[in-house]
């Protein structure tokens, strides 16, 4: 199984939101910049799948996903062409879009106390299902 809250999956920052959010809240185009200059030893490794994996050409076979996405976040369109992808292989998706949020909520459960909670309750409960359903 796949639990994802709001990952990486297109290192090229060419999405809608990327430019919508590049200057934040939070994580920015410039941060995410920095973020692969540490990460990649050359530019053109973005266009690897095994580090953007949006672009693999087969999405087929792969684990079901609980996919958490953050509608104000540059990640957030990549996010969702993941979901969209990966339904297209015939892979069970449970997207969690949340209205509102912002990137790193997920790691400020004393500030978004009530969106968190909810958030470990779908993830357990996707747990939950998806063990439930392969045993």
């Amino acid at each position: 199984m796949q639990i994802l809250i709001y990952p990486v999956l297109d290192m090229n920052n060419s999405t809608e939101s990327h430019k919508r959010f590049a200057d934040g809240p939070l994580l920015t185009t410039a941060s995410m910049e920095w973020f692969a200059g540490h990460y990649l030893t050359k530019d053109t490794q973005k266009n690897d799948p095994r580090v953007s994996p949006l672009l693999y050409k087969n999405f087929e076979n792969l684990p079901s996903c609980q996919l958490v996405v953050t509608e104000c976040d540059p990640l957030h369109d990549e996010c969702l062409d993941y979901a969209k992808q990966l339904e297209a292989a015939g892979v069970a998706v449970d997207v969690m879009e949340l209205k509102g949020m912002i990137h790193v909520f997920f790691s400020s459960p004393g500030v978004c106390k009530e969106t968190c909670s909810i958030t470990f309750k779908a993830i357990a409960e996707f747990i939950q299902q998806t063990i439930s359903m392969n045993t």
